[in-house]
């Protein structure tokens, strides 16, 4: 699935369209795959890894916070 951006860094460049089916609602990254060396590409791997930590990390801490204040909700209750 190509797609093109509004972006003038990509305009007229193939790109391909990253997504992780983890995070449907997410934001999806767009990157000139096509027109990246080998090296370019495994660096662009690691920081794809790295950018779902940092997506995955949130997602925890948001939950995490929604718990905490669920449960301080119900000790006030009592």
């Amino acid at each position: 699935n190509f797609i093109k951006t509004g972006d003038p860094n990509t305009d007229g460049v193939k790109t391909t369209l990253l997504k992780w089916p983890k995070y449907d609602n997410e934001k999806h990254y767009v990157f000139k795959v096509d027109t990246f060396s080998t090296v370019e590409k495994y660096e662009l791997l690691e920081r794809l890894d790295a950018l779902e930590q940092i997506i995955f990390d949130r997602k925890l801490k948001e939950s995490e916070s929604k718990t905490q204040e669920e449960l301080e909700k119900s000790f006030h209750e009592e």
